[in-house]
């Protein structure tokens, strides 16, 4: 889970759960298209938060990993979590780590990182992903991990079987 800045306040007139799995969520383009049901009686609700720049607005952007490399970098989400709009509001962004690079990137972001619940398949293919752009750290993790190996008599041949197949890949 990311967190775009220290969440200040601790009341919300209005929390907006966004899932990017939904298309025309992920392609919005005006706040007002964040509303999945545009009822009469809050139409009004996206121009009040617009008017105020977001103040009072917690987003929760659900599956950052969901959206397109393109839609990460020029979508109303994008736009919103680098505070080019509604630079008020609160942003949680959620993701699975792959994608989360992308948001590493937002260097005008602080942010919380938590993982949870990764499967061991998960975990490598982050790393391979990872390391596939580094083979000088790859190289350096198989020498650490074949010294702890012989240090240790520990049998780490799985983790030496996933450096050696991401240095051996590039």
């Amino acid at each position: 889970m990311w967190s775009n800045g220290p969440l200040v306040h601790q009341q919300y007139d209005l929390v907006l759960y966004c899932p990017l799995r939904n298309s025309k969520i992920a392609t919005a383009t005006t706040l007002a298209d964040l509303f999945v049901r545009q009822l009469k009686r809050y139409k009004n609700v996206p121009e009040w938060f617009e008017e105020r720049d977001g103040e009072g607005l917690l987003i929760m952007f659900d599956g950052w990993d969901e959206l397109s490399e393109q839609l990460r970098q020029s979508s109303l989400a994008a736009s919103i979590i680098c505070k080019e709009k509604l630079d008020q509001c609160s942003v949680i962004v959620t993701s699975r780590s792959y994608a989360s690079s992308s948001l590493l990137k937002m260097d005008t972001l602080s942010r919380h990182v938590q993982v949870i619940g990764f499967s061991e398949e998960e975990i490598s293919t982050v790393i391979i992903q990872t390391l596939q752009k580094d083979t000088k750290l790859a190289q350096e993790l198989i020498d650490e991990n074949t010294e702890l190996k012989t240090l240790n008599g520990r049998d780490t041949n799985r983790i030496s079987q996933l450096l050696k197949a991401v240095t051996t890949h590039n």
